[in-house]
């Protein structure tokens, strides 16, 4: 095991505060049926796009610094919904883990072009 492995390990989890996240958001956004509809959706809505941009098998993977800037804003999207939805204790764990992980997995260092 290395550090990158922990770090991947820590996004995963902050993948699925993410979810959690957007879920506990959409429930508490609306009442009766529209709350549930919303926390079946943003969370399908978020595995979709993450899916098509951000995946690592992703058919429109972001490329550059894009995609390092996109992860960590759709984590900490749903940590932030997640807190302020009422669920605070999800939400700074779902960020501690996104940020610490994404540090420790390589994800926020780039490397310049070499010169040649």
């Amino acid at each position: 095991m290395n550090i990158k492995w922990f770090g991947a390990t820590l996004v995963f989890i902050s993948e699925l505060g993410m979810l959690a996240g957007f879920a506990w958001w959409g429930f508490h956004a609306a009442d009766g049926v529209a709350g549930w509809v919303l926390a079946v959706a943003l969370p399908s809505l978020a595995v979709t796009m993450w899916g098509q941009f951000l995946a690592p098998k992703a058919p429109h993977r972001l490329k550059g610094i894009m995609l390092p800037f996109v992860r960590l804003n759709v984590l900490l999207l749903g940590a932030l919904a997640a807190y302020l939805s009422g669920a605070a204790p999800l939400g700074i764990v779902t960020a501690a883990c996104a940020i610490v992980g994404a540090s420790l997995a390589g994800d926020l260092v780039t490397t310049p072009p070499p010169r040649g």
